[in-house]
């Protein structure tokens, strides 16, 4: 989340703590923040510009897209405790009356180098199908269609003691056209080359072709390269 780079100042997390239980005005604020009135008008004055808080009567308070951001607000310090919600998307094609499913290589941590479906983070408000038109037009330069969510998976993730959660809706697509993908290449599915990710592994092999969507939690301990299924339903 974007606004959550304004908060590395713990002084406007104060404020939006201060305002999230009442508007206040100024002196208030500055009495209760023991800071001097300079420097609170300063930081007041960001978070008007970001449309964090508003200012009415003389009074500051909280926006409306604030006061629903503020559990993420809470743990903005540890970012590692928020869920990271995300879309992969299995692009599949015939070719030779063969299925083939589109695969390319991460290219950042966590995983840098492993292969993996399509996809990424969603963007707030930003609608699940929406999300995975942008990150394969972003990523392989192709358009697709005929959007199928399979599964949900709770994918949590482990290395050197640090834990990173994430939401991953797996959804199938067809490409829209025969125009070749962007540093990606269509695989049969026993026929990738190079490690593909654990979960995208599991899905391939159990998920595909689902005819309900299924709801799972699964963990990777990356350090012992152990992938487990927790539960489904």
């Amino acid at each position: 989340m974007k606004k959550l780079t304004l908060f590395s100042d713990s002084k406007r997390l104060d404020i939006l703590n201060l305002l999230e239980k009442k508007p206040r005005k100024f002196v208030e604020l500055k009495k209760l923040l023991g800071i001097e009135s300079n420097l609170l008008a300063y930081n007041l004055k960001i978070l008007v510009r970001e449309k964090l808080i508003k200012k009415k009567d003389n009074y500051f308070a909280l926006t409306g897209g604030t006061k629903c951001i503020m559990p993420y607000i809470h743990k903005s310090n540890d970012a590692s405790q928020i869920p990271l919600p995300c879309v992969a998307v299995i692009i599949r094609k015939k070719e030779k009356g063969k299925d083939k499913i589109l695969i390319r290589t991460k290219t950042t941590e966590p995983g840098i180098g492993r292969k993996i479906f399509v996809g990424g983070k969603i963007h707030l408000g930003e609608d699940l199908f929406e999300a995975c038109k942008r990150h394969v037009k972003e990523k392989v330069d192709i358009e697709v269609k005929d959007f199928k969510l399979v599964c949900i998976n709770n994918y949590v993730f482990k290395e050197q003691s640090t834990l990173s959660h994430f939401v991953v809706f797996f959804i199938t697509a067809k490409p829209k056209t025969d125009k070749k993908p962007r540093d990606a290449k269509y695989y049969s599915k026993r026929g990738i080359n190079g490690k593909l990710f654990p979960d995208n592994r599991f899905i391939l092999k159990n998920m595909l072709d689902n005819k309900k969507v299924r709801v799972i939690k699964t963990f990777y301990d990356a350090d012992k390269d152990e992938f487990s299924l927790v539960n489904k339903s």
